[in-house]
């Protein structure tokens, strides 16, 4: 798509769009009824104004999320085929719309619209996993994969479940959430066995309140329990990913910063550097939230911007202090590269909230674009980043 700085150029677009879109219709205008031709002439103005200020972009995230909401207002559970056929069919029309400005703008959009669909399907086959059917006692054996602290040194343990009871392997819930004491002491991918009475996931206790069984659902958990009797630590798992090791990391992390600090303010601290923000005291939530300061809490745009520009900042002043590499190698290039490297580091260490995975989009883009020789800021960045 032309992008054209002057009035004179801007009107060639639109000529051009007018042209690409509407061949022949010099010689169908009189059957035209009038309107629906000052409609036509009126889209096909603003879509080449978007065009001309390099915005078409911005309206993907848009219709995808679009699409994303369409899908989960949907009444009944749409089929796979369904939603695949519908993206295929807008792909298809993408590409032969691809001479016609007016048509291929709404075809990307429509087409936009079923990718947003289709990805909501996706990621709903991706969640599923089953739910515990009825309330029920029972012994369950798995491997902590999150310990998340609480006030009142209460926990709040998510469990990889590898024994659940009387239930056979197909109606095994995937992951299980229980609360305890700080007693008996365990961690991230250590095995635990536990008795207590388990229900399934339960929704919102009003309409339009918040719906926990449909978050525990895309948290593949099938099953919660408080107060649970007889809990037992077996030590690690045989089986360790580096997923287990990251939240060790931020368990000591927390533990450490909230001892140094102390008080309210430790929590506070520890929340700003491992995202863990459940022992943050009420009265202090309450306090930020009042003084309109709670957001920033949530770990995004700017402490990814703090960490990520500290390091470029600092690891290219100190190599542009050295003559010898400041005058051979691509000093920007090699801040960039560390300081996305750092910001990786931060988000997993952060808990990649999706707050901050959409911070990190837009630093990792900043930086790529550094590396490749191209604008580092961009309206872009952020369309790409708002995709979901």
């Amino acid at each position: 798509m032309a992008i054209a700085p002057s009035g004179r150029e801007s009107d060639g677009v639109r000529g051009r769009a007018r042209a690409i879109a509407l061949p022949g219709t010099r010689t169908r205008a009189g059957a035209l009824p009038g309107l629906w031709r000052a409609a036509q002439g009126w889209l096909l103005d603003r879509l080449a104004e978007e065009a001309e200020a390099g915005r078409p972009a911005l309206w993907l995230p848009v219709a995808f999320g679009v699409g994303c909401a369409v899908y989960f207002a949907a009444a009944h559970e749409p089929e796979l085929w369904a939603a695949a056929l519908a993206f295929g069919i807008s792909a298809g029309l993408v590409v032969a719309a691809r001479k016609r400005f007016l048509i291929l703008g709404l075809a990307v959009g429509l087409a936009a619209v079923a990718a947003g669909f289709l990805a909501g399907k996706l990621a709903t086959i991706r969640a599923d996993a089953p739910v515990l059917a009825r309330p029920m006692s029972a012994e369950v054996v798995g491997r902590v994969a999150l310990i998340e602290p609480r006030e009142n040194a209460r926990r709040r343990v998510t469990l990889e479940v590898e024994r659940f009871g009387p239930l056979e392997d197909e109606d095994l819930p995937r992951r299980v959430r229980f609360t305890l004491g700080p007693e008996p002491a365990f961690t991230a991918g250590d095995r635990v066995s536990l008795e207590a009475f388990w229900r399934p996931p339960e929704g919102p206790v009003r309409p339009g309140g918040y719906d926990f069984a449909r978050v525990a659902f895309f948290n593949g958990i099938g099953a919660s329990a408080f107060a649970p009797k007889n809990v037992k630590a077996w030590g690690p798992a045989e089986t360790q990913g580096w997923d287990a090791a990251l939240q060790r990391l931020r368990e000591r992390l927390t533990k450490r910063i909230t001892a140094a600090v102390g008080g309210p303010e430790g929590t506070v601290a520890a929340a700003l550097v491992t995202g863990v923000q459940g022992p943050i005291p009420q009265p202090t939530e309450d306090a930020l939230r009042a003084a309109g300061l709670s957001h920033i809490l949530s770990i995004s745009g700017l402490h990814m911007a703090l960490i990520a520009g500290t390091l470029f900042a600092l690891v290219r002043a100190a190599l542009a202090l050295i003559p010898g590499l400041a005058l051979r190698w691509p000093v920007k290039g090699v801040a960039a590269a560390l300081a996305l490297a750092g910001a990786t580091f931060y988000l997993a260490l952060s808990g990649a909230e999706v707050a901050t995975q959409r911070s990190y989009v837009m630093i990792a883009v900043a930086f790529v674009a550094v590396l490749v020789g191209r604008p580092a800021l961009s309206l872009r960045n952020f369309a790409l980043a708002a995709s979901p």
